[in-house]
């Protein structure tokens, strides 16, 4: 099966996870309502029009976004890492919206007065954005990933620090509102956070394809990069720009969402047996879409009177696939 076969499955399999996750809920809607519903046709289900476009298709649009993006990022930092185990919030992008988020509901919630829900994204993203902006200053600076790794982890638990923090000084519902964000996942998803979040992740999406051919050179080493032209410290600096902007974003809208960025491109590299990145980015896309469709319809169906928080769901469906997968693969063992 060649690379544009697996790539044509995988897409009718996002197809059908989204049909899915817009048919399965505690309200259960036929295949033929939803025809229905899709063509508008004179006696389509008005209770079910509703449900299908103001809820679940956004979600289910969101956790495809969610997906390939988070995946995408963790592709950038696993390839410039050379670290298997190197992921989208390695750079402390998800603390810094944490604080974010934090800060808005615990220490000002005056804040949201005036910015209502659009107050929490949009500290999430500030959050986020601050710490790109130290984080792009060091790597201007320092030449060393290592040194950069560990500083995004110090600054990840420095942060982390400062939210829990927060969340002992916070009353009671002050901490669940902060809780329930941080395991909002993609059901609560709308129309206008989707195309925001599309228009970020196009241009991420381009930035990487942009950077494939040096990405692929880096897999060779810096030096044999740095001697067929590759600037390293410019593909650095578009490399931790595309990642915080794109995992931050989703953080944002979404909450932290474990495993997908740090365990599809691994498996993307083994399912396709290649390294170039003309081939591992689209297939890192379709793959993470897949796996987040099927994180949210597991959340969604497991229990029926309620939704489990889509974190879990992901943490637990990704720990047995990352231990199968590093006892296979002896080049991560």
């Amino acid at each position: 099966m060649n690379f544009i076969h697996k790539l044509f499955i995988l897409g009718l399999i996002m197809l059908l996870l989204v049909m899915l996750n817009v048919c399965w809920g505690v309200v259960n809607i036929p295949l033929g309502s939803l025809w229905d519903c899709i063509w508008m046709k004179k006696d389509y289900n008005v209770a079910h029009y509703n449900i299908i476009f103001q809820l679940r298709l956004p979600s289910a649009c969101m956790a495809v976004l969610a997906g390939a993006g988070l995946s995408l990022a963790g592709l950038l930092m696993q390839t410039f890492f050379n670290n298997p185990i190197a992921g989208p919030y390695v750079l402390g992008v998800s603390a810094g919206a944490n604080l974010g988020v934090a800060l808005v509901l615990i220490a000002f919630p005056q804040f949201l007065i005036y910015f209502g829900e659009w107050g929490q994204a949009g500290a999430a993203a500030l959050g986020a954005a601050l710490v790109l902006l130290g984080l792009i200053t060091l790597a201007w600076k320092l030449t060393d990933n290592a040194t950069i790794l560990i500083i995004g982890l110090i600054f990840s638990a420095g942060i982390s620090a400062g939210v829990e923090m927060l969340q002992y000084w916070a009353n009671e519902s002050q901490l669940q509102r902060f809780v329930s964000w941080t395991m909002s996942g993609v059901q609560a998803s709308n129309w206008y956070e989707l195309r925001i979040l599309f228009v970020i992740f196009l241009f991420c999406v381009g930035l990487a394809f942009s950077q494939a051919k040096s990405l692929n050179l880096l897999l060779l080493g810096r030096n044999y990069a740095h001697s067929m032209g590759v600037d390293y410290r410019r593909l650095r600096l578009i490399l931790f720009f595309s990642t915080a902007l794109i995992a931050g974003t989703i953080t944002a809208f979404c909450g932290s969402i474990a495993f997908v960025g740090m365990g599809v491109p691994p498996l993307a590299r083994w399912g396709f047996r290649t390294a170039s990145h003309y081939q591992l980015i689209p297939a890192v896309l379709l793959i993470g879409a897949n796996i987040l469709l099927l994180c949210q319809l597991l959340a969604t169906v497991l229990i029926t009177d309620k939704l489990l928080p889509l974190n879990a769901v992901t943490s637990l469906f990704g720990l047995p696939l990352i231990v199968w997968f590093v006892y296979k693969n002896k080049r991560y063992q």
